[in-house]
């Protein structure tokens, strides 16, 4: 019996994905207001500083600062309630 937990045992732990992550580094949000995570997925070893203390972001953000237009092709005969019945036109 306690062969077969072993190997069971050893079986789980090489399955396991052990990735090193980052420790945690602060930037300010891009309006300024909180504090966030540079990467999200970190080690938090460190508390989050506080406002007057959280360093400025490096650059801005590359997004535009209003989205993109989308122009919603219907084929001919059709409706976009026929395309989409889930959503309200």
């Amino acid at each position: 019996m306690k062969y077969a937990t072993y190997i069971a045992l050893i079986g789980c732990a090489s399955s396991l994905k052990i990735q090193k992550q980052p420790e945690c580094s602060y930037h300010k949000s891009e309006d300024g207001l909180t504090c966030d995570k540079v990467v999200a997925s970190c080690i938090a070893s460190t508390p989050v500083p506080i406002m007057e203390k959280c360093p400025d972001r490096e650059e801005a953000s590359g997004r535009a600062p209003a989205a993109p237009k989308v122009e919603v092709v219907v084929p001919k005969g059709e409706t976009l309630a026929q395309l989409n019945p889930v959503c309200e036109w």
